[in-house]
């Protein structure tokens, strides 16, 4: 890490990081992460929910911790950039700081974001002044704001005073009322702090975010609904990104414009798989928005946001943070790509080549990369220890189990909580540890990859049995935390949900383990093992799942004759030597004729030799 900003030396290995950072970004950020907003009029019990895939092969999934303060003992606290791990310096911290657990406070305000890199005149080369990066910009802003307008107002005051050291992010700020989404981009290298606009969500709405800046028009005489920097249109102008009418200025266009076909079906599907589904009329929203999600009408924007046609749920969110586009044109599990077993990924890079022509890997809500998902429902009824509850994965989010953390929790199960780069603390993602569940988590989804459609009902099964459990469990701890807090006070409520978290936590990462061996146990060496009690033997009965139609067709087109058996009668019948299929005599009388007492004397004779 670098450790000086004046040293000369720190100040050059900062920049060259800072540039490494910004090639790979601009060329895995379409790759990134999927932000969901539910409103709480919007919402099946009336909560807000906040829905968070941090997607990064090179994050490690676990949870921050940073524990409430009141008192003066650290005056500074110090900031490492999340994404690089430079140190990027210090500021001053306030005598008193909420208590902070993943991407959320005690009292209940919560904060996600996805990634776009935004005009190169402006993200090409970093502040270098700038002591707050994105990542640290979330936790730094949840440890001093009780609401997400004091949040959002809290952030575009440190950009302002300590500048922004990343590219271009959409931020998504809740709390139990209110939700704003804000688009970010820095100033320049010349000019410290942050271009941006926010916008309030009509409560009633549903609102998603993928990896490309959201707003485009917007109202400037609107305060309670929208805000913006003084010099949002002004700056667009001096770099030659705009020259018209302030009334007509749009941010999107302005500092994320000129994206390819392909940029914009990596990250407006995953918006569109989403709005397409819980449209009022799905069918007609379907039909007007496919040409855009798919690249091939740039100018037929989407809407922000939409009401849905029904009140979304809990479930309605994980099952769409889950997606794969199943069940739509966009579906891509079932070419040739997926393989034997129908998966729904692909090797990187998105995008290929074949005979001049370029190609894309479809990129789904749910992707293998995930480091770490979470489901914040902010429940304005509760008391603030109670208000906040996050259900966690730490890998795919579509084969990771969620457990709940209450956000006033003081403590995490071990197998969660950590540290990184923004602590000044390298990840350990290059070492396997039994006791970590994002590496449990890992490899569950990675055993299931390479058998996809035979073992992810399976998984999905147990996905939903550890989820209704979950659910029943938060509603007893929701009603001793009640109790405690009503006759003795708010700190053994605390002290009831944060015993409540750790334990769930523990549990579900022994659970995962145990289910790592019975997946293996069952889908190991391509079979699909299944009870029988009447098998003495093992109490087992192999299954064999073959090959497909599709997969042989495909096959017999390559190979033409290769496999061929040009006379079926010589095929011989199975033969199974321990078994419940019986093997003719003459068959084994045939199979050991070779086995002659001349035989045995030469393996003997070389065997002895040997000796």
């Amino acid at each position: 890490f670098v450790q000086q900003i004046n040293d000369p030396r720190a100040h050059l290995q900062k920049m060259i990081l800072y540039n490494l950072f910004l090639v790979t970004s601009i060329a895995s950020l379409s790759s990134a992460c999927t932000n969901f907003i539910v409103t709480p009029g919007a919402s099946k019990d009336g909560s807000m929910m906040l829905a968070y895939n941090a997607d990064d092969h090179d994050t490690f999934g676990i949870l921050y911790h940073y524990p409430a303060s009141n008192n003066t003992t650290q005056p500074t606290r110090k900031i490492w950039d999340w994404e690089t791990g430079i140190f990027l310096g210090e500021i001053p911290q306030p005598e008193m700081t909420y208590n902070v657990i993943g991407n959320c406070n005690e009292v209940g305000v919560c904060v996600g974001e996805t990634t776009w890199a935004g005009t190169p005149l402006l993200s090409a080369t970093p502040q270098t002044k700038a002591k707050i990066d994105y990542g640290s910009l979330m936790w730094i802003t949840l440890q001093r704001s009780k609401t997400a307008k004091e949040a959002l107002d809290t952030m575009t005051s440190l950009m302002d005073a300590y500048g922004y050291h990343s590219t271009g992010e959409t931020f998504s700020i809740v709390d139990d009322k209110d939700a704003w989404v804000m688009d970010v981009i820095g100033r320049g290298a010349d000019k410290l702090g942050a271009i941006w606009v926010a916008r309030k969500v009509p409560d009633g709405s549903i609102l998603v975010h993928a990896n490309h800046a959201k707003i485009t028009t917007f109202p400037l005489d609107d305060p309670e609904n929208c805000l913006y920097s003084h010099d949002v249109i002004e700056r667009a102008r001096e770099l030659g990104l705009y020259k018209g009418k302030d009334e007509n200025f749009n941010f999107q266009k302005a500092y994320d414009g000129g994206k390819g076909a392909d940029d914009i079906r990596y990250e407006e599907a995953r918006v569109f798989d989403v709005y397409s589904r819980l449209a009022p009329d799905p069918h007609t929203f379907y039909n007007k928005y496919i040409d855009y999600a798919m690249g091939r009408n740039l100018d037929n924007v989407m809407p922000i946001w939409i009401q849905p046609e029904k009140k979304v749920s809990l479930e309605d969110v994980i099952e769409r943070m889950s997606s794969h586009y199943e069940d739509s044109s966009l579906e891509y599990g079932f070419d040739v790509g997926g393989g034997l077993y129908a998966a729904p990924y692909r090797p990187k890079p998105n995008s290929w080549t074949y005979e001049g022509n370029t190609y894309v890997n479809e990129r789904s809500i749910a992707v293998e990369k995930t480091a770490l998902s979470f489901i914040a429902v902010i429940r304005g009824w509760m008391p603030a220890p109670l208000k906040a509850i996050v259900w966690v994965g730490c890998d795919d989010s579509s084969t990771s189990p969620r457990y709940p953390v209450y956000a006033c929790s003081t403590a995490g199960s071990s197998n969660y909580i950590g540290k990184g780069p923004q602590d000044g603390v390298t990840s350990p993602i290059l070492k396997f540890d039994w006791d970590q569940s994002f590496w449990i988590q890992n490899l569950v989804a990675n055993f299931v990859y390479s058998r996809w459609n035979i073992a992810y009902p399976v998984l999905q099964d147990k996905l939903e049995e550890v989820h209704k459990t979950f659910v029943e469990e938060v509603k007893e701890m929701d009603e001793r935390a009640l109790e405690a807090y009503r006759e003795d006070g708010p700190q053994k409520a605390v002290e009831l949900l944060t015993a409540y978290s750790v334990a769930a936590g523990d549990q579900l990462h022994q659970t995962w383990i145990e289910f790592f061996g019975y997946l293996f146990a069952r889908f190991r060496d391509f079979i699909v093992m299944e009870k029988d009690e009447t098998n003495l033997e093992c109490g087992c009965k192999p299954t064999f799942p073959g090959i497909d139609d599709a997969w042989k067709a495909r096959i017999v087109d390559e190979t033409g004759s290769q496999y061929l058996v040009s006379d079926p009668k010589q095929i011989s019948a199975p033969r199974v030597l321990r078994g419940t299929e019986r093997v003719e005599d003459k068959e084994i009388d045939q199979g050991l004729s070779w086995f002659s007492a001349g035989a045995l004397a030469d393996i003997f004779t070389v065997l002895f030799k040997r000796n």
